[in-house]
Parts: C-alpha cells; sequence; structure tokens
C-alpha cells in the first residue's frame, strides 16, 4: 500500500468498502458472488475489499461496487449515506488521483521486503540456539506505530516470538525446518479468510504438544493475512485492558489477537474438582473482543484434553468462547499424503529426511527433540531429573508458565532418595540445571543432525544474563501431566510454594489443588498466604466443611469493603434463606450499591407477587444500561396490562440494548396497530443492517416479510445471498407449486444459479426438488454437480434416500462401491433381505463395514461366533479406520472375556474412552488388579476410576485415601459421598486429609490451623 493514501484515497475507500460489506451487509454478497460478476479470482475479490491491491481497471472493480450497492437496497440499508459512498463518479475520481499520484511514488511494499531481508539476515548472522532468543530480535520494531500496544505487521514477527518451537538443527541451517503443508492447511486458512472478512472470531487448533499447531497457525498467517497487525499479550490482563480499550489499527482490517498456549490464560478450573469454580477474566475479555464492531482475529492453540476440560467447565465465559470458536484439529501422525509431501521437502532439509525414517514418534514430535526429552527424563542424572520432575509437577498443580529458580532449587530434593540426596555436594544445583537445559540429541544421524530442543528453558529478566527462572518443553510436560496423574506430590514441593511463591492467583490455584485432594488444612494455608485473592475460595471451603457462619463472616467483610464477587458469592447463599423477610432483607442491603444484588433482589420481589417494587428495581438497573433488566421491567408491566408503559420504556432503551430491540419488536407486532407494525420493520432493517448477534436478525427479517406476504421482497433478499430468505422462498414455491408446476420450473432455475454461487452443495435444488417429490430430476443435479467436485457424507446420505425411493438399486450398489457408506449400509441390508449372503460377505471382504457388520449378527446369531469374529479380524487385518471397534462390540456383546482382554491389551495405539473403560471393567472381573493398578499408574483415568471403586467395595479405605492425595478425581468423589454414612471415614468431610492419607481430625488438645 501506499503511504500517501489518506482517508479518502482510492485504498482508503476500498477498505471502507469491505467494512461496509462486512458490518452493514453481513458479508454479503460472498467474494465468489463478486468474482463471478467481475470476472476475477475470489482472491481478487478479498484484496480488493481489503484495500491491499489497487485495480488498474476501474470499470471491472465498479461491477463490486454496483453489486454491493443492490445488496444493500434489498436489505433496507441504502441509506443516503450508503448511496453516497458508492456513487460511481466518486470511486472514478478517486481511482483517477490514485493512479496519477502512484505514477512516481514507490510502494512501501518494496522497502518493507528490503527491510524483512535485512531482518532474515541478521538473524541467520546472530546463529541463536537453545531457547534464548536470537540477539536481533531485540531491535525487530514495526514500521508504523499502531495504536494497540506491541502490535506489529505480521511479517515483523519472528516465529520463536510467537511461540513457534525451536526444532533439531543442521548444519548450515537454522531451528526452523522446512514446512511441509498439512491436511488441515486448507481448513485453517479457509477460516482464516472468513474471519478476516466477516468481522473477526476466535480460532483454535486443537492437538496434542509437538504435533505442530503454532507453526500451522504462523504459516497459515503469513500466507492469509500478510501485512495486518498482530499482537501477542504476555497474560490475561493485556487480553483484558486490549478488550477495555477497544482499540484498532490504524485501519479496518481485524487485529490478530495472538494466544498461542490459551489455557494458561483461560484460568478455569479443573474438571474433576467438586466444589464451585473460579472466575475466568480472559474468557470475558474474549467474548467482549467477539465484537464485529472492532473485528478481532483470535488464534489460540489447546491441547485436546485442555479443550475438554474447558468444555465441560461451569464457567459461563469459557464456554461461550469455545461454542463462539472455530476449531481444526491437528492430528498427531502424518497422514499418508503428508509423509509423501515430507519426502519432496526432505531433499531440501535434512532433518525433515531424517525425522520420515524414524517410526515410534510422530514426524513434528521427533523435529521438537521428543524422543531425546522423554530420555532425559527417564535416565541420566538423577540431580537433573529431580529438577524435571519439580517443574512438571509444579505446572500441573497450577503454577505458573516460567517456573522460579528458587522454587526449582528449593523443591527439588523432595524427588531424591535420601542416599541421594545425602550424597549431593555444594555444586548439585549448577550440575542438575545444566543437565535439565542443555539440547538435547534430538534425531542424530549419519547426516549431522543436532538438536536445539531442551527440557527446561530458561527465561530472561530485564537484566542482560539473567534468569528469572525455567519453563517446561510442552512435549515433556504433556508427558509429565499424563504419567504423573495419580503421583502424589511430596510435602517439600507444596511447601516450597508457601515460601517461594508471592502471586496470589498462583497460591490459589495450588490452594484449588490441594483442595481437590482433600488437603483442607494446606489448602487454607495456601489461601491464607494469597490475601484478598484467597478469601473467596477459602470461604467456599469452610462451607464445605460445614464452617457456614466463619464462612459468612469471612465473605461480609469483603463485600462490605466493595468487592463485586464477595457480593455475588453473598447473593447466592442469601436466596436460599427460606424466609422471605430475611432474604429479602439481606439482598436490600447491597443493593443500591451492586447490581447482582439488585437483579436478585427484583427477582426475590416478582417470586413473592410485589411486581411494582419488582419493576422499580428492574427499572433503576435499565437506566444504568442494562438492556436485560429493561426487558424484565416491561414484561411485568405489560402483564399488568400496562403496555402503553412498557412501550414506552423499551423505546427509551432500544438504541443501546439488542435483547430491547428484540422484545420491543415483538411488543409492537402484538399490537396490530399499523404504525406499531411500521416502527417494528424499521426497527428491525435497522438491527439487520447493523448485523447484531443477539438482536434481531435476518431470519426475523424473512419471517417479517413471510408473514405479510411480501413475497418480491422476500425473494430479493434471497438473491442477495441470504440463506434464510432462500429457505423460505423454496418452501413457498413447493406450496405454490402444488397448483401450477410452471411455478417450480422457474424456481429450479433460480435455485441452481443461488447453488453455483456456493461451493457446499446444490442444496437449494435439492431442497426444492424434493419438497415438490421431484425425485429423479433431484438425483440427476445431484450427479452433475459431483461431476465437478468432491461428495460428502451429507449429499450422499440424501442422494441414498432418494435412489432407494425410487427403487434405482443399481445406483445405490454404484454408489457403495464407490466407498459411500450410507449406500454400503442400505445395499447390505436390501442383499440380506433377498437372502443373497454370499455378495454381502463379498463385500464384507473387501472391508466395508457396514457388510462386515450386517454378516456378522447373522452369522453370531447361528452361533458361527468364530465365523462373526473372522470377519472382523479380516476387515482389521485390512486396517480400516474404526474396524476394530466392531470387533470389539462383538466380543463385548458375547461375553468374551479373555478374548477381549487379549485384544484390548495387544493394541498398539491408545485405546479410545469406551475401549479403556470396558478393560478396566475387564480387568476387575479376571482379578488382575495389579494389571490395572499399572495402567492407572500411566495415566489411564478408566483405570484409575475401576481401581477407586475395587477398594472401595473391599474397604480398603486407606489405599482410596491415598490416591486422593495423590490426585485421583475419582477417590475424591468416592469419599465425598461415603465420608459421612462410614465410621471409617468419620470427620473427613470436615477436616479433610493429610498428605500421610490419613484424616486431619485435630489431635488431643490441638485445634484445626485455620480457627
Amino acid at each position: 500500500m501506499v503511504d500517501g493514501d489518506g482517508e479518502d484515497g482510492f485504498l482508503a475507500r476500498m477498505k471502507a468498502l469491505g467494512v461496509l460489506r462486512r458490518q452493514q451487509l453481513s458479508g454479503r454478497p460472498s467474494d465468489r458472488h463478486l468474482a463471478r460478476r467481475a470476472r476475477v479470482s475470489q482472491t481478487t475479490v478479498g484484496v480488493w475489499l481489503r484495500g491491499e491491491r489497487f485495480p488498474q481497471d476501474v470499470d471491472t472493480f465498479l461491477v463490486v461496487v454496483r453489486e454491493l450497492l443492490d445488496t444493500a437496497r434489498a436489505l433496507g440499508a441504502a441509506t443516503p449515506g450508503v448511496e453516497e459512498r458508492l456513487a460511481e463518479q466518486g470511486w472514478r475520481q478517486a481511482h483517477a488521483a490514485e493512479a496519477a499520484r502512484r505514477a512516481g511514488v514507490v510502494s512501501d511494499g518494496v522497502v518493507r521486503a528490503q527491510g524483512r531481508a535485512a531482518l532474515e539476515t541478521a538473524l541467520a548472522g546472530a546463529g541463536a540456539t537453545g531457547a534464548a532468543l536470537p540477539a536481533a530480535l531485540a531491535s525487530v520494531t514495526p514500521s508504523v506505530t499502531p495504536s494497540v500496544p506491541g502490535a506489529r505487521r505480521v511479517e515483523d514477527w519472528h516465529p520463536r516470538l510467537l511461540g513457534v518451537k525451536p526444532s533439531v538443527t543442521a548444519p548450515g541451517g537454522d531451528d526452523l525446518p522446512g514446512y511441509v503443508v498439512r491436511d488441515h492447511d486448507r481448513e485453517l486458512r479457509s477460516a482464516l479468510r472468513t474471519m478476516a472478512t466477516s468481522g473477526g472470531g476466535v480460532l483454535l487448533l486443537i492437538g496434542n504438544p509437538s504435533t505442530g499447531k503454532t507453526r500451522s497457525a504462523y504459516e497459515a498467517v503469513r500466507a492469509e493475512l500478510p501485512g495486518r497487525w498482530l499482537v501477542r499479550p504476555k497474560d490475561a490482563a493485556e487480553v483484558a485492558a486490549l478488550a477495555e480499550r477497544g482499540g484498532t489499527p490504524p485501519d479496518p482490517a481485524p487485529l490478530i489477537l495472538w494466544l498461542d498456549g490459551v489455557d494458561r490464560l483461560l484460568d478455569a478450573p479443573l474438571a474433576d474438582a467438586p466444589l464451585a469454580d473460579a472466575p475466568a477474566p480472559l474468557a470475558a475479555a474474549l467474548v467482549e473482543l467477539c465484537d464485529p464492531q472492532r473485528p478481532t482475529v483470535v488464534i489460540g492453540t489447546l491441547w485436546p484434553e485442555q479443550y475438554d476440560r474447558h468444555a465441560s467447565a461451569s464457567v459461563a465465559a469459557v464456554r461461550e468462547v469455545l461454542d463462539l470458536a472455530t476449531t481444526v484439529v491437528v492430528p498427531d501422525e502424518f497422514s499418508a499424503s503428508e509423509r509423501e509431501r515430507t519426502q519432496d521437502v526432505g531433499w531440501r532439509d535434512p532433518r525433515l529426511s531424517a525425522a520420515y525414517w524414524i517410526s515410534n514418534f510422530g514426524i513434528v514430535q521427533t523435529l521438537a527433540g521428543a524422543p531425546a526429552l522423554e530420555r532425559c527424563w527417564r535416565t541420566g542424572d538423577p540431580y537433573g531429573r529431580a529438577v524435571l520432575t519439580a517443574a512438571v509437577d509444579a505446572r500441573r498443580l497450577g503454577g505458573p508458565e516460567v517456573t522460579p529458580s528458587a522454587f526449582l532449587r528449593a523443591a527439588a530434593p523432595g524427588y531424591l532418595t535420601s542416599a541421594q540426596w545425602a550424597r549431593a555436594d555444594d555444586g548439585w544445583w549448577e550440575r542438575a540445571i545444566g543437565y535439565a537445559t542443555r539440547p538435547v540429541e534430538g534425531t542424530a544421524r549419519a547426516n549431522g543432525t543436532a538438536g536445539t530442543t531442551s527440557a527446561l528453558s530458561p527465561c530472561a529478566g530485564d537484566e542482560p544474563g539473567s534468569v528469572v527462572g525455567y519453563a517446561v518443553a510442552d512435549y515433556l510436560l504433556h508427558l509429565g501431566r499424563s504419567q504423573r496423574l495419580f503421583e502424589a506430590v511430596p510435602e517439600r514441593t507444596w511447601r516450597t510454594f508457601l515460601t517461594t511463591t508471592d502471586d496470589p492467583r498462583v497460591l490459589v490455584r495450588i490452594g484449588w489443588s490441594a483442595q481437590w485432594r482433600l488437603l483442607y488444612e494446606l489448602a487454607e494455608e495456601l489461601y491464607l498466604a494469597a490475601g484478598t485473592e484467597g478469601v473467596l475460595p477459602r470461604a467456599k471451603l469452610l462451607v464445605a466443611r460445614g464452617r457456614s457462619a466463619e464462612a459468612w463472616r469471612l465473605v461480609t467483610s469483603l463485600a462490605e469493603r466493595g468487592h463485586d464477587e464477595a457480593v455475588q458469592l453473598l447473593v447466592t447463599w442469601v436466596r436460599s434463606i427460606s424466609d422471605d423477610d430475611q432474604r429479602l432483607a439481606q439482598l436490600a442491603r447491597y443493593a443500591p450499591a451492586h447490581d447482582e444484588a439488585a437483579r436478585a433482589l427484583a427477582r426475590e420481589l416478582a417470586a413473592i407477587g410485589r411486581h411494582g417494587d419488582a419493576v422499580e428495581q428492574w427499572t433503576g438497573l435499565a437506566e444504568k444500561g442494562d438492556g436485560k433488566s429493561a426487558v424484565r421491567a416491561a414484561e411485568l408491566l405489560a402483564e399488568a396490562g400496562r403496555g402503553a408503559d412498557a412501550l414506552e420504556l423499551l423505546r427509551r432503551h432500544a438504541p443501546t440494548s439488542p435483547p430491547v430491540r428484540r422484545t420491543l419488536f415483538d411488543l409492537l407486532l402484538k399490537t396490530g396497530a399499523p404504525e406499531d407494525t411500521a416502527e417494528a420493520e424499521q426497527l428491525l432493517r435497522r438491527d439487520v443492517a447493523r448485523s447484531s448477534t443477539d438482536g434481531l436478525t435476518e431470519f426475523d427479517l424473512v419471517e417479517f416479510l413471510r408473514t405479510f406476504d411480501r413475497l418480491e421482497e422476500l425473494e430479493s433478499l434471497a438473491t442477495a445471498g441470504s440463506r434464510a430468505a432462500r429457505s423460505r422462498m423454496i418452501d413457498t414455491w413447493a406450496t405454490e407449486g402444488e397448483h401450477d408446476p410452471a411455478v417450480v420450473d422457474r424456481a429450479v432455475v433460480i435455485c441452481a444459479r443461488w447453488d453455483a454461487e456456493s461451493d457446499d452443495g446444490p442444496w437449494s435444488a435439492l431442497h426444492l426438488l424434493r419438497e415438490t417429490d421431484r425425485l429423479a430430476q433431484a438425483v440427476d443435479v445431484v450427479n452433475a454437480w459431483e461431476r465437478d467436485h468432491e461428495g460428502n457424507d451429507d449429499i450422499n446420505a440424501v442422494v441414498t434416500d432418494m435412489l432407494m425411493d425410487l427403487g434405482r438399486w443399481d445406483d445405490v450398489a454404484a454408489r457403495a462401491d464407490r466407498g459411500d457408506t450410507r449406500a454400503q449400509e442400505a445395499v447390505a441390508r436390501r442383499l440380506l433381505e433377498q437372502g443373497r449372503i454370499d455378495e454381502v460377505m463379498r463385500r464384507a471382504e473387501r472391508g466395508e463395514l457396514p457388510a462386515c457388520r450386517r454378516v456378522s449378527e447373522l452369522l453370531a446369531e447361528r452361533g458361527d461366533f468364530a465365523g462373526a469374529a473372522e470377519v472382523w479380524c479380516g476387515t482389521v487385518a485390512l486396517r480400516r479406520e474404526y474396524a476394530h471397534l466392531g470387533l470389539v462390540d462383538l466380543l463385548h456383546e458375547h461375553d468374551r472375556v479373555d478374548d477381549l482382554l487379549d485384544l484390548l491389551t495387544s493394541l498398539d495405539r491408545r485405546l479410545g474412552k469406551r475401549e479403556a473403560r470396558i478393560l478396566a471393567d475387564l480387568l476387575v472381573r479376571k482379578g488382575r488388579i495389579a494389571e490395572l493398578t499399572d495402567r492407572a499408574a500411566a495415566g489411564d483415568k478408566h483405570a484409575d476410576e475401576a481401581l477407586v471403586h475395587h477398594l472401595a467395595s473391599h474397604r480398603r479405605f486407606a489405599d482410596v485415601r491415598s490416591r486422593a492425595v495423590a490426585g485421583s478425581g475419582a477417590a475424591t468423589r468416592v469419599l465425598l459421598d461415603l465420608g459421612v454414612e462410614e465410621p471409617e471415614l468419620q470427620g473427613l468431610t470436615t477436616y479433610g486429609l493429610r498428605l500421610d492419607g490419613s484424616i486431619a481430625v485435630p489431635r488431643a488438645g490441638v485445634d484445626d490451623v485455620s480457627r
């Protein structure tokens, strides 16, 4: 882009046009539609509307402008201001001025390219290795100062600063190997393009450590969003500040918010935690940032177990972030096509060639040095391994991403035997930390590759050469969290947190880990050390221990000092008071100063029939800008017959609240008055133009037009790209077609044009033709579409059903032969109904899973269990995906315990949840408890759960308590369930456990530590 392009310049106008489409036209028309009309590529349309390329032919570009103007008119968004901005004469004048100016100006793209080349040269000359960042990075600064602190252009970020891990190195190379295009890159980059042109969004890459998530994201951003502003916040506070600031870079393109390893910031509770959760400030900030009015593309990475934990968390903001997010799964292993591409790239990069030939680790894991990291932790210097284990335990208990040196030095002795610690000399720490931070050997081969990945990476402080702590390698942390999942943490580690940690948030997280293990005394110590941050979690713990009065005093004291979360907790407790007057009095105490208390008071007043007082409370909250309170007040007024007052209240707050606008719209339509209907339509069209996510939507506009029989407008909206309008028009045409087939003939042509604008499939035509029972024509439409596109499961299911309805079984069989599983299921079922078992057998032998299942069920019913199993064994041998599950189901259904045990214990891959649960139950049945214990020790949660229940059923409560202290959520739940019933567990729910597994009942003459 040319620097001289100001607010009125052509490129600035183009970007503003893109913003208009994104925000006021809901992203319509699509790039594909505009590209077809202008006869250019979709990429060209995209860069035009981002203001990144100057169109040489103004007439071609004006085709895009006209399409946008037509769409604005169809949506009712063509205000006088929009009409003026889209006037052709203004565009022609701006184009001519820009063309004249460009004749003598050098593009800053040339300057930026020269800068990048100089940076790459500096980086190569720095010869940086290991975890420390190249010195050249310290001087990298963006070419323009953005309005968001810390933001740089995408190309100005070094990959290491964005979290791309170093790799094993090769002679003459740097620490970033050549990139192999992954199968998921297409989905990833498509999602990025969509977000960049439609108001932003959240993109999460889900995959295990060292699978290439961050590298894929980095390459995608470089390829799809060059020149955009990118910021990488260091903590949740910076994200919250960004949300509060509401600032955007000096252009309307979305800001890229880079949150590699987003789990460290979400601050959600552990999934197995038995008590209430903690707030999630980052999640709430991300929800605010997902606002089309200030577009932001958020990119983050999560491990699968982290995603599952957050998805099941009770923190609403966290779940909302995940609901908003587009997820891209990054597989552990390379596919066959990816391995083939690895060979193609490998001749240029010996590291990739070496990694290709290592079979017991994935290619990306090998490049990250996973084999050597595992060897480093399992064998070698015992003092260095003790430091590594302490670092892993610190992170899994909730410690900071950078573990302080003081903590590691103090905690490491807890992982040494008495003899090892006795033999330690004054230099043990220096040797241990040197061992843990030295580069691993990686995939050293004859080609001379060497390692730069280390188990611990030193993190610098403010002064040159200073080290404030160490970060654990992702792969090692993942391995440690799994293999030490049910390993007891030494008391020294817990105590070291108290003496070396001054961050109250960390102390609260560690306290929560202790509470989860029923270590109540230890948890209270940690909460007390956290100061004000620890008051609320400590109060919740006191309630769980039956000390409600003490908890109430703590929270009340904090609430009286204006602490919002304390008030929210008190409100929750107050609602459990049975006496109405006491409950209302407590809420009224805090309502004037705290909105949450006022809302609760209003709800309680309404519940006991004091509607007038409730309306007064809701109205007061509405005046503070709470739209939902305005809605509640209006609903009560309407119920009381005061409709005019309700409308007046809603009109007053509608401009600032989407929920209010929706309620106002509904009430206006209910009156039936023409002037109210006109007001409702005006309200509706304004909201649709805003592209509000929680207000009135395009669907409401479609239903409004259909309700009032305004079909011409509805069809115009459908032509502009509205899917809701298209669906409603198809229903209308199908109804009219019952009396006039010509209506359907015309509609089929229109639907075909709509489908041509989308790569999703011929769904419009299919919908119409199926509704009008023209199945043969619908099948022809699908066949024509599939000649130019890949099929998909949804299309396969629909067309197979239609072919069966038409009785075209030869066509169904042909689709089955091409791999359509829906057709394979239909063919197998029909062949069996006709007694053509040999044909079903032949299909099963080819590995068709539906045929395998049918034949296996038939043989098992006839008593030929060996034959039924052989069907699945042959399919497993063909390596058909999920075929082994059929064999597992067969063996399990027929209770073939020994055969099923042999199968599940012989599989050379990680078991799925159902398989792991079945195996654990079988091991208990066969009395193979030692084997079950080993599987639990390796991190198998299903084995742990089965083991805990086995121990409890045999009243081995001491062992169950030990497992709870070690971190078994299953043991914690069992103990809490049994604690009030079993004499051997008396006092458990009140006092918790000690680190030796005993119940922490106060000793004679010694009261509870926290009283």
